[in-house]
C-alpha cells in the first residue's frame, strides 16, 4: 500500500494515466515484510507453503491456497491433453526432486540430478519408460533433455515417446532440432516458475500461449 501511496496511485480510483507509475515490486519487498502484511492471514492455515530455489541469494517463501492448486492442476492437465491431441498419455516428470505434479494416477516421477546422472541412469530410465509401450509424454528441463538425446543417439536407444515438453531452460533452435531428431519425437516448450507454475506453453502451431488463469 505504501508503494502505491508513494507513487500517488489510489487503487480505488485508478486512472489510465496511472499505468506508467505502477511501482515494480521485487522479492525483497515481500521478504522485508511479514506474510500477514501482503496476504489474508485467515487463509494461511488452509494454504501450502513453498519456497524458491534461492538462486538469487535468499529463498522466497510464498503460499498457494486450495483454489490456486486446483486451477494450476487444471491448467497443466489442459497442456498434457493438448500435447496428446486429446488423448491423455502418461506423463513422466524427470527432475531432481518432487516439487509439484498434477494429482493424477497417470503422472510419474523419475529422479535425476545433473547431466552425469542422465548418462549413468539412462538404462534405468529406458526400462521404466517401456512400462508404457503406447507412448508417454516426457516433461523435463531443457538441459536434461539435450543430454538424454545425445546419450540415446550415442547408444542407439529408442524410447517410447509421444511428445516431449521442455521447461525451465530455453533450447536454441539447433538444440531443439537435435533433441527431436535423436528422440524421434517433437518438442514443445513450456514456461513456468515456482510462484506461478505453468505460465505458458507452445501449441501445435508453434505459438506460445499465456495461461491467463495463472
Amino acid at each position: 500500500k505504501e508503494r502505491f501511496a508513494k507513487a500517488g496511485i489510489d487503487p480505488n480510483n485508478f486512472r489510465e494515466s496511472d499505468i506508467a507509475r505502477i511501482p515494480i515490486l521485487t522479492k525483497k519487498d515481500f521478504q522485508d515484510r511479514k506474510v500477514s502484511e501482503y496476504t489474508v492471514p485467515e487463509l494461511l492455515s488452509k494454504s501450502r507453503k513453498y519456497s524458491t530455489s534461492g538462486s538469487t541469494g535468499i529463498p522466497f517463501n510464498f503460499y498457494h491456497d486450495q483454489p490456486f492448486e486446483v486451477r494450476a492442476s487444471a491448467v497443466s492437465e489442459r497442456m498434457f491433453q493438448s500435447v496428446g491431441n486429446g488423448k491423455r498419455f502418461p506423463v513422466i516428470e524427470v527432475r531432481r526432486h518432487a516439487f509439484f505434479s498434477v494429482d493424477n494416477h497417470m503422472n510419474y516421477f523419475f529422479f535425476l540430478q545433473g547431466c552425469n546422472s542422465v548418462r549413468h541412469r539412462v538404462r534405468e530410465l529406458e526400462k521404466f519408460l517401456f512400462q508404457f509401450p503406447d507412448g508417454i509424454i516426457l516433461f523435463s528441463l531443457g538441459s536434461s533433455l539435450l543430454e538424454l538425446a545425445r546419450v540415446c543417439r550415442d547408444l542407439q536407444i529408442s524410447l517410447p515417446l509421444h511428445y516431449v515438453i521442455s521447461t525451465g531452460e530455453a533450447l536454441r533452435d539447433s538444440q531443439r532440432k537435435e533433441v527431436e531428431e535423436a528422440l524421434h519425437t517433437h518438442v514443445r516448450p513450456a514456461y513456468g516458475m515456482r510462484e506461478i507454475r505453468n505460465l505458458g506453453n507452445e501449441c501445435a502451431w508453434h505459438h506460445m500461449h499465456l495461461n491467463e488463469e495463472m
